[in-house]
């Protein structure tokens, strides 16, 4: 006998509301079987009738809700921990002398990757003992004899964070939030470590070219400049007879920095700082690379502006690269916010610095 043929099943559409709105989604977590003298009946009941259809049939002044709770499983699968972290709001009853450790599992994860409402209840019990992972959180205790109050609590708490009368954060969150995770204290570490290397190696660079640069000119010319590598540049800079200062037969070349090439490779600052802060800094770190390093300019003639470029570009990144290792190993906040914020300052003026070298032109 042919059987008779079955209908391919639609695929699942999310439940809007008439007005054409997705249903905000509450997930559940309450014990199943016995809780309290309640057995699993008796649990089913009160979901049903006095957390579901309440919330599901109450017109909200700005959202319609959908309202489930997790399967009678302790393997706590991959669709459970998808629908603790997609959930809009949790409602987590925490009934039970010690607290249900499926609730109190899934609670925990909750609160580790969400900042979005959680809702807390627990049945009245004479031999309620304190769950001494939420002892300083509220819940909100009901009768199980007397449903009501609860089901009024739990509409009354939706309403005020829907006119934002009620804020929340997850305590766990907003811990992680003030204390960097030790993971990415062991990578700011070790980024600092590797820009300490970057910075003495450009400070070796720039201190011989200050002062191959400055035997070169007090050799032609009656100037006499001083002896600080830093600030090198704003005297080749402010003392106008040296732009007409033949430059050619200088004959200092910059030494391959491994330091600055192991930067380009890896880009080890990505994730460690502000996306756009660590762009700049890379894009500082590539161009000197590319004017300085590269094959097209290593063996090209030096040039008045070509001089001064290379001093102000080593001296920034040297700077960039100070700022840095301040804002990431520093334990004072306030003094690593303030060397982030000179960082980008500086950062600004080194753009402006270059279009100013760029327009001047190099051979000036």
């Amino acid at each position: 006998m042919a059987k008779k043929p079955t209908k391919a099943k639609a695929p699942k559409r999310k439940k809007v509301v008439p007005d054409g709105k997705p249903l905000k989604q509450v997930y559940v977590i309450m014990p199943f079987r016995e809780s309290l003298g309640r057995n699993g009946d008796q649990l089913k009941s009160f979901f049903e009738n006095h957390i579901k259809r309440p919330i599901e049939g109450t017109r909200f002044s700005i959202n319609r809700y959908q309202v489930r709770r997790s399967d009678e499983t302790f393997n706590i699968n991959g669709q459970i921990i998808k629908d603790l972290y997609a959930a809009d709001l949790v409602i987590a009853d925490l009934s039970g002398i010690h607290g249900n450790p499926n609730v109190m599992y899934e609670l925990g994860m909750r609160l580790g990757f969400s900042n979005d409402p959680v809702i807390l209840i627990r049945a009245k019990h004479e031999d309620n003992e304190t769950i001494f992972d939420i002892g300083g959180f509220y819940a909100e205790l009901y009768d199980s004899l007397d449903y009501s109050p609860i089901t009024a609590h739990i509409i009354e708490q939706i309403k005020r964070l829907e006119r934002g009368d009620q804020s929340y954060t997850s305590p766990v969150l907003e811990v992680l939030k003030q204390e960097v995770p030790l993971l990415t204290q062991m990578s700011q570490r070790r980024a600092a470590t590797l820009l300490e290397n970057m910075r003495e190696s450009l400070r070796g660079s720039l201190s011989l070219f200050a002062g191959a640069a400055t035997e070169f000119i007090e050799r032609r010319t009656k100037l006499r400049l001083g002896e600080s590598a830093k600030g090198f540049y704003m005297e080749l800079v402010q003392n106008e007879e040296l732009s007409d200062l033949d430059w050619s037969s200088f004959a200092f070349r910059p030494a391959g920095q491994p330091a600055v090439d192991h930067y380009v490779a890896t880009r080890y600052l990505v994730g460690l700082i502000d996306e756009d802060d660590e762009r700049a800094f890379t894009y500082i770190i590539m161009s000197y690379c590319s004017f300085f390093l590269s094959g097209d300019y290593m063996y090209s003639p030096w040039v008045h502006g070509t001089v001064i470029r290379f001093a102000a570009q080593t001296e920034v990144m040297l700077d960039l690269a100070d700022l840095l290792i301040v804002h990431m190993t520093s334990t004072d906040k306030s003094m690593a916010e303030r060397a982030l914020q000179v960082f980008r300052s500086n950062g600004t003026s080194w753009t402006e610095l270059e279009a100013n070298l760029q327009s001047g032109g190099p051979e000036k």
